[in-house]
């Protein structure tokens, strides 16, 4: 399939694939790259997911060769395959400097109960039985009787095994509640010292005046929803620093930032790992100087396009699927 691209001041969009688009760029023409490549885990059968491309060195040596000296890349990825996105990264010349980890207390576990699956193998229908939650309370009536979850607000339900073998493995799964993020942090190999990149390319370092967060601590590798599931792993501490006391406030106040509502999405837009504007405009402002531009080469439906925008950047998106470069025309157009 041709590449075509859809030219503006501040940002051009490509529909293609991205490896050869990025054949097409010049060498050194953008200042940082924030991407969320597939995860290949094969969310929901699709098949931008099922290519493997995200673990394919020449994708990231191509990154590499249109990246300034000293650029910096933020890259999603996932719990699962994590390592085969880092190594390919790695494989093709980045520097891996550091893993930014986004954390929230949304994500849904998709676990196989090890008692159903049984129960079901041996032609077995189970009914639905009342339960205790984790306040205590149960009954028939569940929501009469307050069988509600503390922290989702959704009512409780379970069944029982019915062989003996369904029984012995009450309460076991397969998977665990995913509730984080892994961003790869890389950096292209400087050219000479740092001092001299800086000056010469101007890329380098991140902002970190820029991204501090609240009481002006310096920006950390963690970034998390706010959750009341987060929230609940962080103490409360006394702050006193340089001499003034800023009285209690909460350690997990360092940096935080939700999952995006149906308004941070757009209308229409069924991608299915939109990230929120407010994070990505954040890594953007962390890695990308002032009026530099930044690249997506797996656009998806522009979060980071948007953000580039918001945040005073030039643009570059490239994606394979049509539709999701319209909706992120859509919405990068809206955020200028």
């Amino acid at each position: 399939m041709r590449a075509t691209a859809q030219k503006k001041d501040r940002y051009t969009l490509y529909t293609g694939d991205c490896r050869r688009v990025l054949a097409g760029l010049a060498d050194n023409s953008v200042d940082a790259i924030v991407t969320d490549a597939p995860y290949a885990i094969n969310i929901k059968r699709t098949a931008w997911d099922k290519s493997g491309v995200a673990f394919d060195p020449s994708v990231w040596a191509q990154c590499l060769r249109v990246l300034r000296p000293g650029g910096h890349m933020l890259a999603f990825g996932h719990a699962r395959t994590y390592h085969r996105l880092a190594v390919a990264v790695e494989d093709a010349g980045f520097e891996v400097r550091d893993q930014i980890a986004w954390v929230y207390g949304q994500g849904y576990p998709k676990s196989t109960d090890v008692s159903k699956a049984i129960d079901k193998a041996a032609g077995k229908t189970r009914a639905l039985v009342p339960r205790v939650d984790v306040n205590g309370v149960a009954g028939t009536d569940a929501r009469k009787n307050g069988w509600v979850n503390s922290l989702t607000k959704t009512v409780r339900s379970d069944t029982r095994g019915i062989t003996p073998e369904a029984q012995q493995w009450e309460g076991w799964g397969t998977n665990l509640k995913p509730s984080h993020e892994p961003i790869l942090m890389a950096r292209k190999p400087l050219d000479g010292t740092l001092v001299h990149n800086v000056l010469t390319h101007g890329t380098g370092g991140i902002n970190v005046d820029a991204c501090r967060a609240d009481l002006g601590r310096f920006p950390a590798n963690l970034v998390h929803d706010a959750s009341p599931e987060v929230m609940a792993c962080f103490p409360d501490v006394r702050a006193n620093i340089g001499g003034t006391a800023w009285g209690t406030a909460s350690a997990a106040r360092v940096f935080y930032c939700a999952k995006p509502n149906a308004r941070d999405k757009g209308e229409d837009n069924d991608h299915d790992t939109v990230k929120p504007t407010d994070l990505m405009r954040y890594l953007c402002r962390l890695v990308t100087p002032p009026g530099g531009t930044v690249l997506d080469p797996f656009m998806g439906s522009g979060s980071t396009g948007k953000a580039a925008m918001a945040e005073g950047f030039k643009f570059v998106g490239i994606d394979l699927m049509a539709e999701y470069v319209e909706i992120a025309r859509r919405r990068i157009a809206g955020a200028l």
